[in-house]
């Protein structure tokens, strides 16, 4: 495939972590000790209309897909807004399957 997939993400460039995050955050809240997976605040956020969830944006569909390989590929990376930074989707992935770039950005 020669398509290219536009990514709209965060500065970090860290996909979608946590299991909801407010709409128009400037990036995911922070990791609680022990990870997400012992935290029993749910990001001390209540869900709801101005909340989105990783299978509602581009950006979190493309971290579920790509996978420790995506995130091993973008660890430490930054995207300033404005920018963009692309990469190869992942070896074998069904991201591979349609598309041979995907180009991750920091929109306003």
């Amino acid at each position: 495939p020669g398509a290219a997939l536009v990514v709209p993400g965060n500065a970090t460039l860290v996909g979608a972590r946590a299991t909801y995050f407010e709409r128009g955050a400037s990036g995911p809240p922070p990791e609680p000790a022990g990870g997400w997976a012992a935290s029993s605040n749910w990001c001390g956020m209540d869900a709801g209309p101005q909340m989105l969830y990783p299978a509602q944006c581009i950006d979190g569909v493309v971290g579920q897909l790509g996978g420790r390989e995506l995130r091993a590929s973008l660890e430490g990376r930054q995207c300033e807004v404005g920018a963009a930074l692309a990469t190869p989707p992942p070896h074998g992935s069904r991201l591979a399957d349609a598309f041979s770039l995907l180009v991750h950005t920091n929109p306003p």
